[in-house]
């Protein structure tokens, strides 16, 4: 994986799993629904990842790529709320119940999992920032003591 911190990793790794939980409530929805599901690319969905893509194999490396993809990962999560968010809408009002219910728990994990990048954006960003600023900071002190010598 291309991500060099091990917590994003973990987070994109966990997502992955659970990814996989969310098709399977798909499949069951569209079983239930008596209805074929259509393997059909979105567009925005694969713009977006296609962006990802080519961040990974960019030139970007370390937590600039680490930044980088948790940007690109948010784009994708927020894409994915928006759809849950719409097809349960929509089978709530339709009447079609358990397809709401199990779209509202695909909708809740894609919020918590945009949620979870947020945070990791937050601390990573802050904590390779804070490393930066203590480099140039000792650089500086060094550079001093080598000028005054």
């Amino acid at each position: 994986m291309a991500a060099s911190s091990p917590r994003l990793r973990s987070v994109l790794e966990n997502h992955l799993t659970q990814t996989q939980a969310h098709q399977e409530r798909l499949d069951e929805i569209f079983e239930q629904l008596a209805a074929d599901a259509k393997d059909k690319p979105s567009r925005p969905l694969a713009a977006l990842l296609v962006e990802l893509d080519e961040l990974i194999k960019g030139e970007a490396v370390g937590p600039v790529l680490d930044a980088a993809m948790i940007g690109a990962c948010q784009k994708i999560e927020h894409f994915e709320i928006a759809a849950y968010s719409m097809a349960r809408t929509y089978a709530s009002i339709l009447g079609y119940t358990e397809a709401a219910e199990l779209l509202e728990q695909t909708y809740r994990e894609e919020i918590d999992a945009g949620e979870r990048l947020c945070k990791l954006a937050e601390e990573e960003i802050s904590l390779e920032v804070d490393n930066v600023e203590h480099r140039a900071q000792t650089r500086s002190s060094s550079s001093r003591a080598i000028s005054s010598s």
